[in-house]
């Protein structure tokens, strides 16, 4: 979550040793064995949860695949942004099947059942929140956030040669690590104490229909509705922590369940809320929807979708930019400075409302 290792995207990676002269076929091809490898090398020896040796890992979704199935169309759904970036290579490359769809190896089975049975069933989700189950919530997300950095760590010291600025890359991982372990420990603490406060809850409610788009995962969230900073993604103090507020949209069988909730001790969120309360029940779906395709990437959206959805240039726009980076990268040593306008929660789709239901 710390931005400076956001930006990793735009100026720090350069696999000019993989891609120059390859097609891009070829380039596919060569980033998959890297993958394989780094998933390889990624891979633990013993639970992230209990700490005991494990050989065969849960293959764990942040999004449970009962909520995945709700959308699915013969059993795949759409992943991610690459569904929004109008080309027909990134949406066919962005299906994936249920089984396939934004899953970790980390933890083992028996941690899998114990830990996340509270709210991984519908009637669980039809009821307000409890503590424990945001901290499932919280918990699952921390997980995955995790097994995504080891998994990058090991990516890049495989192409170590073609990276510029690699130590400065391994700083920000790291303390990257760190904070997700802080709010891992911490969610982790609720459920085995069974504390019965430790999360606010945000806002909660239930939609008589089933959205088009499934949602879990921690946001980072930049800046207010007004404009003002929550979480000062450009200060690169080591000891400022991001502050996660935690989404969920999870559309059912015939109904949506949609929360969001942060850590009482994030207290960046405070202000935030109270400004998020102000709002009303369509204001307030149209504001989580942006917050989802502006800053989220553990989403997943139904195949049969209208296509003017995924061709909108507003929303494709969005889901590429990177937390509002006022910065062009040109090469190596070259940043140009750009205006360019932000894109404002009214002109994109809101999959949220009741236009785009899937029933």
């Amino acid at each position: 979550l710390k931005i400076g290792l956001i930006k990793k995207s735009l100026f720090i990676l350069k696999l000019s040793n993989i891609i120059s002269n390859m097609n891009n076929i070829e380039f596919k091809k060569q980033m998959n064995q890297i993958n394989r490898e780094a998933a390889q090398n990624a891979k633990r020896d013993t639970c992230l949860i209990c700490g005991k040796g494990c050989t065969s890992f849960c293959n764990s979704h942040i999004i449970p695949q009962f909520i995945l199935k709700s959308i699915a169309d013969n059993g795949h759904v759409l992943q991610g942004t690459s569904a929004f970036n109008n080309s027909d290579e990134d949406v066919g490359e962005s299906i994936k099947g249920v089984n396939n769809t934004w899953t970790f190896k980390i933890i083992c089975h028996d941690c899998d059942k114990k830990y996340f049975a509270d709210y991984e069933n519908e009637q669980a989700l039809m009821a307000e929140p409890t503590t424990k189950l945001m901290a499932e919530i919280a918990l699952k997300n921390n997980m995955m956030q995790l097994a995504k950095r080891y998994h990058e760590i090991a990516s890049y010291n495989i192409i170590q040669d073609g990276i510029i600025q690699k130590e400065l890359l391994d700083e920000e991982q790291q303390l990257d690590v760190r904070d997700y372990l802080f709010d891992f420990k911490r969610a982790k603490k609720i459920i085995d104490k069974n504390l019965k406060s430790g999360y606010v809850l945000m806002f909660y409610h239930i939609l008589n229909y089933v959205t088009p788009i499934v949602m879990q995962g921690p946001i980072a969230v930049h800046r207010d509705i007004d404009g003002e900073i929550v979480n000062d993604v450009n200060d690169y103090n080591h000891n400022i922590k991001m502050q996660a507020l935690h989404v969920g949209i999870f559309p059912l069988k015939n109904s949506t369940a949609i929360l969001a909730f942060y850590h009482k001790d994030d207290r960046n969120y405070v202000k935030f809320d109270k400004k998020f309360s102000r709002l009303n029940l369509n204001e307030k779906l149209q504001y989580l929807n942006y917050l989802v395709f502006k800053y989220c990437e553990y989403y997943a959206v139904s195949p049969i979708i209208d296509n003017s959805v995924l061709s909108n240039e507003k929303l494709s726009q969005l889901v590429s930019e990177h937390y509002d980076s006022p910065y062009a990268f040109i090469s190596e040593d070259n940043w140009l400075m750009i205006d360019k306008p932000l894109i404002d929660c009214r002109e994109i789709p809101n999959l949220l409302d009741e236009q785009f239901k899937l029933r």
